[in-house]
């Protein structure tokens, strides 16, 4: 009889029969960290694309709360400029070539969404919230999602509509770089003035005597309650299912999809080596790999490069794809957005791109008279006055339609006179900055929120031009005057006016009274902030719908004696 564990032809040698002896082991346990891949093809893309990723995402933040002023303006601007949606909002107002949508358009019809991968701040975000929550809780697999295209692209075709007739007010709701921009902006930048306010003593301590403390950024209203629930809804939807947004919502990643299933390089998976061991699945943010069909939907992609770098069998890799390669239809999916629908939408961006002239009767109706009533001592004072709009805005209308609301005017204000609007301009104007003389005033040496804007709605202006470029006029209800009202002298509007538009006028009692001279008025609010009283200000500035030009102040010198006079004194 033949011993169990023994072949007929005699026993094993003795290492063999320890191995048959060994007990089974066990299965390691799957880490949802990628493997080192530098020694792979392609390895060093994904280090690569991690170190550029947190670069990118560390100046985005910098410029959005940096309350301390320490970022150059051109700095500022030129990362703004590197976003599609400004680019192309900053070529149709003629503030910009539109190199960097032409530049991203280009790379991603190249080699995929390398935008959505290194250069988006809010795709970048939700990275962070993804790794975030995998250090919480890893090991949370995200199996392959069919496409959502019929939300995708009404989505997207909503969007480019709503571009076609109001400009940056459709996109701003949706683009991310505006949305990081407000995220960052209204609710990072308090928590990091409050930070640095409570550091300063201690970095005066160490000898860091340049460091100082600055004024709370924090504002309360209805579009800071908005920002809010937008940030926290993007952040959940990171946590839950990584780049959800990105491949559903997002219309710039929809766009960018589209352009990526066309991509000259593309990410595949190799059947002959794929043995569907599912570990790309644990790394795959985008859930766009499928190991039953054994495809990775590269519209969706983001580039992470996750999968490259833990696949054991090398069965994911960069192909070069000039020509479509065969494959099995997929199952006809009844109303589903493709084909023509999808060049219909296409063409309705390229109408935005190219149509010039959308400003919409609605948003005209929306602004104020281009030149209100001249500033008179009995003037009504209005429960809300028509808002002003920066300077270099030119017009309330022109400025809505290009203004995405991102924030960075708001960020680089010295003075934090500008301030997002709730419904000062309508409810199209919401979260749209605009000044608030109640906090602060424009300073006249200033044209700092020109110098950064990306989109084009604040247009650059020269010093000299912005001093006598008016945005709006004082108005004047002499009734609620502290002179007239309580018999108590106060000069303190005509004191702070740069341009000598205020200015006091003899009164009974030995008193002065504020007058106005309307053509010196650049409305830069100087006056109202400085009015003490409360609560309504008996100086106002009224917003003008457009902007004009005032008159250059000239100050008489005093006429010097005749030859032969002598001095009073």
């Amino acid at each position: 009889m033949i011993k169990p564990g023994l072949s007929s032809a005699g026993p094993a040698p003795r290492g063999q029969a320890e191995t048959l002896a060994a007990p089974p082991q066990q299965p390691h346990p799957v880490e949802c960290t990628p493997a080192p891949c530098l020694g792979r093809p392609w390895g060093w893309v994904r280090p690569l694309r991690v170190a550029l990723g947190v670069l990118v995402l560390a100046a985005f933040g910098l410029i959005f709360t940096d309350a301390w002023e320490r970022v150059p303006p051109d700095v500022a601007r030129f990362l703004g400029s590197t976003q599609l949606i400004p680019s192309l909002l900053a070529w149709v107002a003629g503030a910009g070539l539109g190199l960097a949508a032409l530049l991203i358009l280009g790379a991603t019809w190249m080699f995929g969404r390398a935008y959505c991968a290194v250069l988006c701040p809010l795709g970048l975000l939700q990275d962070a919230v993804w790794r975030l929550r995998q250090w919480i809780r890893p090991c949370k697999r995200l199996p392959f999602a069919p496409e959502a295209t019929g939300l995708r692209w009404t989505v997207f075709g909503l969007c480019a509509l709503g571009a076609i007739l109001t400009g940056g007010l459709a996109l701003a709701w949706l683009d991310p770089y505006s949305l990081f921009g407000r995220a960052a902006a209204y609710l990072l930048r308090p928590l990091a003035v409050w930070l640095g306010n409570t550091l300063t003593p201690l970095l005066h301590a160490v000898g860091w005597s340049d460091w100082y403390r600055v004024e709370s950024a924090w504002h309360w209203g209805m579009a800071t309650a908005v920002v809010l629930v937008m940030s926290i809804a993007i952040v959940a939807l990171a946590a839950w299912r990584g780049r959800l947004y990105c491949n559903t919502i997002c219309p710039v990643g929809t766009l960018l999809g589209w352009l990526a299933r066309r991509a000259r390089w593309r990410l595949r998976l190799s059947p002959g080596l794929c043995r569907k061991c599912g570990e790309c699945l644990e790394v795959c943010k985008a859930q766009c790999i499928d190991l039953r069909r054994q495809e990775l939907d590269f519209s969706r992609c983001v580039l992470c490069f996750n999968c490259l770098g833990i696949c054991p069998e090398r069965g994911v890799h960069f192909e070069l794809a000039w020509r479509r390669r065969a494959r099995p239809s997929p199952p006809v999916e009844p109303a589903t957005c493709q084909g023509s629908s999808r060049r219909h939408f296409l063409l309705l961006l390229l109408a935005l791109i190219g149509w010039k002239g959308w400003a919409p009767s609605a948003l005209r109706a929306a602004g104020t008279s281009s030149r209100p009533v001249s500033a008179g001592v009995s003037a009504p004072v209005p429960e809300k006055p028509p808002p002003v709009s920066p300077p270099g805005s030119r017009r309330v209308d022109r400025f809505l339609r290009q203004c995405t609301a991102c924030g960075l005017c708001v960020t680089a204000c010295p003075t934090r006179v500008l301030q997002p609007a709730d419904f000062e301009y309508g409810p199209a104007g919401l979260m749209r900055p605009r000044m608030d003389y109640q906090r602060a005033y424009c300073n006249y040496e200033c044209r700092r929120c020109g110098e950064v804007c990306p989109t084009g709605a604040i247009l650059p202006l020269p010093l000299e031009e912005k001093k006598l470029t008016k945005i709006g006029e004082v108005v004047l209800t002499l009734e609620l005057c502290v002179v007239v009202a309580q018999g108590t002298d106060c000069v303190a509007c005509s004191e702070h006016c740069p341009t000598q538009a205020v200015f006091p006028k003899p009164y009974k009692d030995h008193l002065r009274v504020p007058e106005i001279n309307p053509a010196l008025c650049i409305g830069c609010g100087a006056c109202e902030f400085a009015c003490p009283v409360r609560p309504v200000r008996a100086i106002r500035v009224h917003g003008w719908a457009e902007h004009g030009r005032a008159e250059k102040w000239v100050d008489t010198p005093a006429t010097p004696p005749a030859l032969g006079e002598d001095f009073p004194f």
